[in-house]
């Protein structure tokens, strides 16, 4: 049986960010407006990032991340990836996220995943944060980078429609190649599911980790690098967010799966 034997998460603001990189930070700029999950006991694992135009942008991506743990774990935790499914497909989970973050009145990009006994993950995706699993020397984007027009980026706040560019939703390129749209028409969401293996390691990162301009972008070769198996979970996800060069706030959360009875990949 599979479990998980590792995780970590590193986080990194704007202001931060720009002084590590020497370059200007606005000081009316908001900063702190990203959030995370990272419940290795429940195996249930998110991010998001919320829009800086929006005043209440980081009690929006707080409240998702809070409503997706909620959700995900006590007594309804699922037991399986179609019980996971069923949460997405048939019980509204977007729903309710999109819900919460406009308690705010603000917008937020999401991307949240949950491990099951059945050696199953489960993700599920709005916005351009994104979901990569790591499985030898590979690196594959599971989710893309959602935007429309190559301009407006799909939140919480239009996932139900608010947004007039509603229709015209699309995949951009990224590296590495993000995966195709998911076939369930889910408004503007991705979801998916994947059979686990010993060793694989999941990153879930905002885009102040893959940047969102090609000189901001990070290579296959540099993520291979910065995610290597010989660093544990917490010094991975520093990696990420310390090789960023976007400025933005900017997190990474990592987490490794393994056999029971180990401690470490």
């Amino acid at each position: 049986m599979l479990e998980i034997i590792d995780s970590g998460v590193a986080q990194i603001n704007k202001r931060e960010k720009a002084a590590r990189l020497n370059k200007a930070y606005y000081p009316d700029q908001p900063t702190g407006q990203d959030a995370w999950v990272a419940d290795k006991d429940n195996g249930v694992f998110a991010v998001a990032d919320g829009v800086a135009q929006s005043p209440d942008a980081d009690k929006a991506a707080q409240a998702a991340c809070h409503e997706f743990l909620t959700r995900l774990t006590g007594s309804d935790r699922p037991q399986t990836a179609e019980q996971a499914k069923d949460l997405i497909k048939h019980h509204d989970l977007l729903g309710h996220l999109h819900r919460a973050a406009l308690q705010a009145d603000a917008m937020t990009t999401f991307t949240g995943m949950v491990v099951t006994p059945d050696d199953m993950m489960t993700y599920v995706h709005v916005g351009d944060s994104r979901l990569y699993l790591r499985r030898g020397d590979q690196i594959e984007a599971l989710t893309s980078e959602q935007v429309i027009d190559n301009k407006y980026r799909n939140m919480l706040y239009n996932y139900l429609g608010y947004d007039k560019y509603y229709d015209r939703i699309r995949s951009i390129n990224l590296t590495p190649q993000p995966n195709t749209m998911a076939g369930y028409p889910l408004a503007q969401a991705e979801w998916g599911t994947r059979q686990l293996q010993a060793n694989d390691r999941f990153l879930l990162v905002t885009d102040g980790v893959t940047g969102d301009l090609d000189a901001d972008r990070l290579s296959d070769e540099t993520l291979l690098l910065h995610t290597s198996l010989k660093l544990g979970a917490a010094a991975a996800a520093y990696a990420l967010v310390d090789r960023s060069t976007k400025i933005d706030d900017t997190t990474a959360v990592v987490f490794d799966i393994g056999t029971s009875g180990k401690t470490s990949v």
